[in-house]
């Protein structure tokens, strides 16, 4: 009795709380679901960027790239989420990146497991390129597997052997009278100038699984077209020197 009449509790589980995309999502999320529906958003460090609506819980264990220690993470994650669902009994646990998704399937039951980056790119190290098989092995006990494009959810069932129906399409979300109202505003002066041109901003962490590199290489050819066209890189990460050297060697 007790079941049914309780408010529905949703977990979201990601490992950062920072400015990246997937927190970013969470926040919309949280703040956006109905207000009668709990929200837990747990994560393993890290300080809020990004404002959410619900209970924060952070379990403390740092993410180290060391691969031993990130495997030592790995499974002291495993018990803290556990203990954590048990505390907090979920409808639904959310999860959001591969380390998080593998013990969302691992600890929980009713788990569902988004999915945004693809999965047979950017797992470089070697820890990082059990990833893939451990989606073959495990990603059909999702109780949901939310996609954010068709090609992400063709990439799960023709290479990794997930169950069509267990996938749902779903983009990111976007909310776009804000967006509207935003851009309403007047540019600063420092950038004024760069609008002065035909321009192309991207705007995502500089790592290999966003194509910056690629994304370069097109610039090169519209500058042969359009000579006073600009691009613009907005965001962070290792491959920034390499962005840099390469912008310069492509002219």
């Amino acid at each position: 009795m007790e079941q049914s009449t309780r408010a529905r509790k949703i977990m979201f589980f990601m490992p950062f709380f920072g400015g990246g995309g997937g927190e970013r999502i969470v926040s919309h999320l949280s703040l956006y679901m109905p207000e009668t529906l709990q929200k837990v958003i747990v994560a393993f460090e890290g300080q809020a960027h990004y404002p959410y609506q619900g209970k924060t819980v952070l379990l403390k264990i740092p993410l180290p790239k060391n691969p031993f220690f990130k495997a030592v993470a790995f499974l002291r994650g495993c018990f803290a989420f556990r203990k954590v669902i048990l505390q907090e009994n979920p409808d639904y646990v959310v999860s959001l990146g591969s380390i998080t998704s593998i013990i969302n399937l691992f600890t929980s039951n009713k788990a569902v497991v988004r999915i945004g980056n693809p999965i047979t790119k950017g797992h470089e190290r070697w820890l990082e390129k059990a990833y893939p098989l451990l989606v073959k092995l495990c990603f059909n006990r999702a109780k949901k597997i939310i996609a954010i494009s068709q090609g992400s959810r063709e990439e799960l069932v023709k290479n990794f052997g997930v169950k069509r129906d267990k996938i749902t399409v779903i983009y990111n979300f976007i909310d776009v009278t804000k967006t509207r109202g935003l851009a309403q505003e007047p540019l600063e002066a420092v950038h004024q100038e760069i609008f002065r041109h035909p321009v192309v901003i991207n705007i995502a962490n500089f790592v290999e699984q966003k194509g910056q590199k690629y994304l370069l290489k097109a610039f090169k050819l519209v500058k042969a077209t359009l000579k006073d066209a600009k691009l613009v890189f907005i965001g962070k990460g290792p491959l920034e020197a390499e962005l840099k050297k390469m912008a310069q060697v492509l002219g």
